[in-house]
């Protein structure tokens, strides 16, 4: 088992510069990542019940855009503080979401015994790559490559939800903690270490993976909203003809 936990957090919104009233400025990762989690309270506010859904059932890019398309409105991105197309990892929105969720209502709070007798959570699986665009067309390398690179990403992605899981199955009661922290700071990195500790029981034999903070934290919210919520009955079984 080899694992790495990265300190430094990732730029969740790729675009390096965002234009307002005219100027064109550049945001550091850590303004990024603050941005994006004052977007998603925002859309949380917006619109609970579909953003309840769309973490239970591991909505992807696809259907957040789609299905979604409420939790991505022009008001939320001017609360962010900033007047820009958002482009997003949709796990970190995802497990912001979740973290959101989980704060607004503590009561959710599983026990270990509940989340203990809980089955394996259903996730979108990656989906097969699609040599033939929907008008009939040859797709070609280029296209091919990106569509194996985003079946790597969610593969991955995949991994380190039930890595999460399993660490939150070994004490819930520490997680809600990770939430209470401000992003980047030193008490965000001393919550992750100490959750951190039960990584040798939760990472497979022979695995190699790393995370970063702003992953790491977004995958445990993740997991933890979708085990608190099964443990209530409300799950998601999976989908067959899920794709991203």
């Amino acid at each position: 088992m080899r694992l790495v936990l990265l300190a430094a957090a990732t730029a969740i919104i790729s675009t390096p510069a965002v234009a307002a009233q005219g100027k064109t400025y550049s945001l550091s990762k850590a303004e990024a990542r603050q941005a994006m989690q004052d977007y998603v309270a925002c859309s949380v506010k917006a619109a609970p019940d579909l953003a309840s859904k769309a973490v239970i059932e591991d909505w992807g890019t696809e259907q957040i855009v789609g299905d979604g398309s409420a939790l991505l409105t022009p008001g939320c991105t001017k609360a962010a503080g900033f007047i820009a197309q958002l482009r997003f990892q949709p796990e970190i929105f995802r497990g912001m979401m979740a973290e959101q969720l989980a704060l607004r209502d503590p009561s959710i709070a599983p026990t270990k015994e509940a989340v203990a007798a809980l089955p394996i959570l259903a996730y979108r699986e990656s989906w097969p790559v699609k040599k033939v665009d929907a008008k009939g067309r040859l797709v070609d390398s280029d296209g091919i490559k990106r569509q194996e690179d985003a079946i790597a990403k969610r593969g991955a992605a995949i991994i380190g939800a039930k890595i999460a899981a399993c660490l939150i199955k070994q004490d819930p009661a520490q997680v809600p903690a990770l939430f209470a922290t401000k992003l980047d700071s030193a008490e965000e990195m001393a919550a992750i270490k100490t959750l951190a500790g039960g990584l040798p029981q939760c990472v497979p034999a022979g695995a190699k993976f790393s995370f970063d903070r702003a992953a790491f934290r977004s995958s445990l919210a993740t997991s933890y909203y979708r085990l608190a919520m099964a443990a209530k009955g409300v799950t998601w079984a999976g989908d067959s003809a899920a794709s991203n």
